[in-house]
């Protein structure tokens, strides 16, 4: 996975992801990150939580807000949290719905990015362990010059 960053993305591009992972990220391919493990840093943890948002159930659109206020162009998730099952009051998914139990009719959200096509995020690699999901803005701006047609003379 580390190779892939290296080759396939841009020295500017900004990851997020795991805590277990992050870090390795950005020491081994120098990318930025917007999160890592020293959560005892108030502003540090707000960011990880808003990562780890995609491994809640929360709606697409709510996810992609809160990546793309932190800048991420690239969201790292680990395959096996995201299988949308619980597994014990301790995994990442049984955090999340004590949260927001409102949440709990709804699938979760990684396991979705794993398994189908969602707008504004296409996964571009994955091996047994991770996936990396590139996050699209959700608008486009066509910025046309008005041009003079050339009148053809009959």
């Amino acid at each position: 996975m580390l190779e892939w960053i290296k080759i396939n993305t841009e020295r500017d591009a900004v990851f997020a992801g795991p805590v277990d992972i992050i870090g390795t990220v950005h020491l081994v391919t120098r990318r930025p990150i917007v999160n890592h493990a020293h959560l005892e840093m108030r502003h540090i943890s707000e960011r990880t939580e808003h990562v780890y948002s995609v491994f809640s159930r929360q709606q697409s659109s709510d996810i992609y807000n809160q990546c793309s206020q932190l800048k991420v162009q690239y969201l790292i998730i680990s395959l096996q949290d995201c299988n949308n099952d619980i597994r014990d009051e301790c995994d990442l998914l049984s955090i999340w719905d004590d949260m927001q139990p409102s949440y709990r009719k709804y699938p979760q959200f990684c396991s979705e990015l794993a398994h189908k096509n969602i707008p504004s995020f296409l996964k571009v690699f994955s091996n047994d362990f991770y996936g990396i999901i590139k996050m699209f803005s959700q608008s486009v701006q066509i910025n046309l010059k008005p041009s003079k047609m050339p009148e053809k003379v009959m």
